[in-house]
């Protein structure tokens, strides 16, 4: 079950937090190469896309959404 989550970040940014919740491996990687071809930060990068996909994944963690095996793959 997919799950879309609406951040006032831009649509990589966005792309990128609703890929790596949901696990979708290759459209996270998309939206890495997408953020560098648009020459997007890196440190921004990784301050509002995976900060905030891990926090997420994390709180689904703790929830018991995810298991380790979600865990371990984000």
């Amino acid at each position: 079950m997919a799950q879309n989550f609406k951040f006032n970040l831009g649509k990589i940014i966005e792309d990128f937090i609703n890929a790596a919740v949901n696990m979708d491996i290759k459209s996270a990687k998309g939206a890495c190469k997408e953020a560098i071809a648009k020459g997007i930060d890196p440190y921004e990068f990784i301050e509002q896309a995976i900060n905030k996909a891990l926090v997420i994944i994390g709180d689904k963690f703790e929830n018991e959404e995810f298991f380790l095996p979600e865990l371990f793959m984000a």
